[in-house]
């Protein structure tokens, strides 16, 4: 989605009114589905585990939403952070720069099917 959550103001500091988080409050008002990162973490202050989803900036651009029933069967949710996702390799292409290998971290969820 590329856009915060208000379930994040504890660490990005803004008002949980900003209308940057509409595509997440329309999700978490009108659906039952839940952040799985945010349930299992829930503003621990755990900064590198929960929010750095990005290699650029320190924030969580990357959701996975569950339903109730998938998150009852979550055992454990991570964002990968190794050797494969922590290096920043800018490629200038252009007026353009992106990331390699991305500039978006992976979030893994294991669920006991």
């Amino acid at each position: 989605m590329n856009a915060n959550s208000p379930q994040d103001c504890w660490y990005t500091g803004y008002d949980p009114e900003n209308s940057a988080y509409a595509p997440q409050r329309y999700l978490l008002e009108h659906t039952d589905l839940k952040d799985v990162m945010y349930e299992f973490w829930n503003g621990d202050g755990v900064v590198d585990t929960f929010c750095n989803t990005t290699t650029g900036a320190k924030d969580r651009r990357d959701y996975i939403y569950l339903s109730p029933s998938l998150m009852n069967k979550t055992r454990r949710a991570i964002m990968v952070n190794d050797s494969w996702t922590y290096k920043i390799e800018v490629i200038q292409l252009s007026e353009q720069s992106f990331k390699s290998p991305s500039d978006h971290r992976p979030i893994l969820v294991d669920i006991d099917l």
